[in-house]
């Protein structure tokens, strides 16, 4: 092997890394898309009628284009906070346990077995406002897109 062998080499490798960068960030870009068409779906009733299902629709094809490339999007009310996987966004009262997640503002992606962006996310501060966890967490589900 000799030098020119090695450069090549280095070369591949660079342009390899580079097209890996603009990959994640495509990906990045149309995980960002699928978390507001999510809040949109949130703050919308169903009885919008065409909007909210052109929106429930749009989301589908999105988290699936997702997944059919790999991407794994992660963060749901309920779950304890990891800081692996999450990023605090801000703490709120709530009748959620201490330290989990009250609201996600933005899901996070994993690609690769890799976390490329962790979800941002409104965490129970441990006191108690209002309504049970049970009556929030079935409001959330009922508005939560299955994905």
């Amino acid at each position: 092997m000799n030098l020119s062998d090695l450069q090549a080499g280095d070369d591949l490798r660079e342009e390899r890394r580079r097209w890996q960068d603009k990959i994640e960030a495509l990906l990045l870009s149309v995980a960002a898309i699928t978390s507001t068409v999510r809040r949109v779906l949130e703050e919308t009733e169903p009885t919008a009628g065409e909007l909210h299902e052109a929106m429930l629709s749009l989301r589908g094809q999105l988290v699936e284009l997702l997944r059919t490339e790999g991407v794994t999007l992660f963060g749901k009310c309920g779950e304890q906070v990891d800081p692996a996987t999450h990023s605090i966004w801000k703490k709120e009262s709530s009748p959620v346990p201490l330290d989990h997640v009250v609201a996600v503002e933005n899901e996070g992606v994993m690609w690769q077995g890799r976390v490329l962006q962790r979800a941002k996310v409104i965490v129970s501060n441990g006191s108690s406002s209002g309504g049970s966890f049970e009556e929030k967490s079935t409001l959330q589900e009922l508005k939560q897109v299955k994905t």
